[in-house]
C-alpha cells in the first residue's frame, strides 16, 4: 500500500475538524487549520503541517517502505503563567496523540502509524511569543516501484 502525503493529511484534517471529535478534545472546529497559521487568532488551536515523504528500500525488486510525517502543532496560548501555559500545552498534546494511536491505519491510507515525538515549547506568531505543543506523527507503507526500461 502506498501512503499518500495529501490524502493521510485530509484524513487527519477531516478527523480533527469533526464537531463531536474536536469539541471532545476541546477543540472548536474552526480553529483547526490545514498549515501552520501566521497569526493565531484564537485558543486553542490545531495546525495539521505534512512534513517529509521517506522511502527506503528493504527487499529485491525494488521493493519499499514508504513513511509520510504529518505534524501536529497544537496553540494553547499566550506565555502568561509558564506552568499552567505548560500544562494545557502537554494535556492537548497527550488527548491527540492517545486518538492518533487509536486509528494506526489512518483511515485506510496506511498499514500503521504511531506518535513519534511530543515536544511541549514555544512559538513566536505576529509578535506574540505562544506556548505550544508539536507532535510528529509517522505513517507507514510499503510499495514497489516501477521498473526502468533497459
Amino acid at each position: 500500500m502506498s501512503v499518500s502525503v495529501n490524502d493521510c493529511w485530509d484524513w487527519a484534517y477531516a478527523r480533527y475538524t469533526d464537531p463531536t471529535l474536536a469539541a471532545s478534545l476541546g477543540f472548536d472546529p474552526a480553529n483547526v487549520f490545514k498549515g501552520d497559521q501566521l497569526k493565531i487568532r484564537a485558543f486553542p488551536t490545531l495546525c495539521i503541517e505534512p512534513g517529509p515523504k521517506r522511502r527506503n528500500m528493504y527487499g529485491a525488486q525494488r521493493q519499499m517502505e514508504t513513511r509520510v510525517t504529518l505534524l501536529f502543532i497544537i496553540y494553547v496560548g499566550k506565555v502568561q503563567d509558564p506552568e499552567t501555559n505548560q500544562a494545557q500545552a502537554t494535556t492537548y498534546g497527550e488527548l491527540i496523540e492517545a486518538d492518533l494511536h487509536e486509528h494506526a491505519q489512518v483511515g485506510g491510507n496506511a498499514i500503521h502509524s504511531y506518535v513519534t515525538e511530543l515536544d511541549p515549547g514555544y512559538a513566536t506568531r505576529a509578535g506574540d511569543v505562544l506556548r505550544a505543543c508539536r507532535l510528529t506523527f509517522d505513517i507507514e507503507g510499503q510499495e514497489i516501484l516501477p521498473m526502468s526500461a533497459p
